[in-house]
């Protein structure tokens, strides 16, 4: 089983860097979370479920509003779904409490991480721009949703997508003049890229549905 504290992620990196030696950052804590919830859900897997709530307790993030355009998607009530689900520490605890049973030890630790500080919220926020931002929204079937954010030249870049487990989302990273940078196509909804660019500017993150059905995702950057 993998664990945060000595996580090692094979990220998809734009340069050909590698990033996956090191320390571990909070987007690409966010990631294994969400890469370990959505294993965990497959295998009724309590421990694996623990993994990714540790994993989501170490971050502080914060939410903002990120300008974007839509492109696409289906007609109105056309295969929309309401998705609600969003991984808490509070929830994934739940979810490993449900898939641990009668079993003492396991629902003992899952006790004690209940106790920890605050793990109702979706990403504990404190409010402050020195952690990683995200924004939340809907997005509908075959549907892109483009936004543009800045980042500093010769500083790792990153942004992770993670939603709500109904769809298949992709995430693709251009510059201004819109060449890919980077291209994150799992067969679900969690996607992870990284970059480093060599100027300060704009860049596009577009989050890509090709799936039959609208998805509830937040998007993260450093």
């Amino acid at each position: 089983m993998m664990f945060c504290s000595s996580a090692v992620l094979a990220a998809p990196a734009a340069d050909g860097n590698d990033t996956s030696v090191g320390a571990v950052s909070d987007l690409q804590l966010i990631y294994l979370s969400a890469q370990l919830a959505t294993t965990a859900r497959a295998q009724r897997d309590a421990l694996g479920m623990i993994q990714a709530a540790r994993c989501l307790m170490q971050v502080e993030a914060y939410p903002v509003a990120m300008t974007h355009e839509v492109e696409g998607g289906a007609a109105d009530g056309d295969g929309v779904v309401s998705p609600t689900r969003v991984d808490t520490v509070a929830s994934l605890l739940a979810e490993a409490r449900g898939f641990a049973g009668a079993d003492g030890l396991i629902l003992a630790l899952i006790t004690r991480l209940e106790k920890a500080p605050d793990p109702t919220a979706p990403i504990i926020t404190r409010g402050s721009p020195l952690g990683p931002k995200y924004h939340k929204r809907l997005v509908a079937r075959f549907a892109h949703v483009t936004y543009r954010a800045d980042f500093r030249a010769n500083e790792l870049a990153e942004v992770t997508l993670r939603g709500a487990g109904v769809a298949n989302l992709d995430l693709v990273v251009m510059d201004d003049k819109r060449n890919v940078l980077c291209e994150s196509r799992n067969s679900g909804d969690v996607e992870y890229c990284s970059w480093q660019p060599k100027a300060n500017g704009q860049f596009l993150l577009v989050v890509e549905n090709r799936g039959p059905q609208t998805d509830l995702y937040s998007i993260f950057t450093n």
